[in-house]
């Protein structure tokens, strides 16, 4: 409960809902200018657009500690990294996949973030797992950014179940679920 931290005298500032949209860089880049501005006594981030944030957390230098969760940064020096193992976690998809996926066209991965390195880290195991199957299928790594919308995920399914082959299987990865 972040209510018991306030008897230690540690102040909590969280990014407010709103304040930043994940796909809008431009409202990145505000966030870091703020944080970069006034970082306080640590930061605890959830890495997105890993090209934008590692100059930032640079420009902090170590007065700074910093801790990421849910993904990681290279040429970054976290205190700690809390995440997950992406790749591996993409081998699981294609394994799972592979096991249900009948016909003879592409295994399809599809990228609906666009700068998350942990979701690119999926789709990296995702192909792996598939590139070394004895079978050697089809693999297509497409984007579909704003994936969320409903008209934008309506056409470019519409496209993709237009294309020849039709996919034998598909797997999204993305960090929508929650």
């Amino acid at each position: 409960d972040p209510e018991d931290l306030l008897t230690t005298g540690v102040e909590i500032y969280a990014q407010p809902p709103g304040e930043f949209d994940r796909y809008d860089l431009a409202s990145f880049r505000r966030l870091l200018a703020t944080v970069i501005e006034d970082p306080g006594d640590g930061l605890l981030i959830a890495p997105v657009h890993p090209d934008e944030l590692a100059p930032a957390l640079a420009a902090l230098g170590e007065r700074v500690p910093y801790v990421f969760f849910d993904a990681s940064v290279p040429g970054t020096k976290p205190r700690v990294e809390i995440g997950q193992d992406a790749f591996s976690g993409g081998i699981l998809a294609a394994r799972m996949l592979n096991l249900f996926a009948r016909g003879e066209g592409p295994l399809v991965a599809i990228n609906a973030h666009a700068g998350d390195r942990h979701i690119g880290r999926r789709i990296e195991g995702f192909v792996f797992h598939c590139t070394g199957l004895p079978e050697r299928p089809p693999v297509l790594v497409r984007e579909c950014f704003g994936i969320e919308v409903p008209e934008l995920c309506d056409a470019f399914m519409e496209a993709l179940f237009r294309s020849d082959p039709l996919p034998r299987g598909i797997v999204v990865a993305n960090a929508s679920g929650h």
